[in-house]
């Protein structure tokens, strides 16, 4: 997965137990258009992570200055009560 990302120019960076995207490959554009553009990173990324195999993380917006507005956190526990 963090391949995938760094070949689409994201700059992946592990914390702890969630990958933080260093680099918005179009964040000049993304600064005129940012809802339009985060949600096409968004989906992106989302379908990055649905055509490998089980990584346990999901992707969702999490603007942050200076990175990429995607973030990629581990995937809930359905079978937990916060869930």
């Amino acid at each position: 997965m963090l391949r995938a990302l760094e070949q689409q120019g994201f700059e992946p960076r592990r914390e702890g137990a969630e990958v933080l995207l260093a680099n918005c490959p179009i964040h000049t554009l993304a600064q005129q258009h940012a809802e339009l553009l985060c949600g096409m990173n968004l989906f992106l990324v989302s379908g990055l992570l649905n055509g490998l195999a089980d990584t346990g993380l999901i992707a969702r917006l999490d603007p942050t200055p200076g990175h990429c507005c995607v973030r990629l956190g581990q995937r809930p526990d359905p079978d937990q009560p916060d869930a």
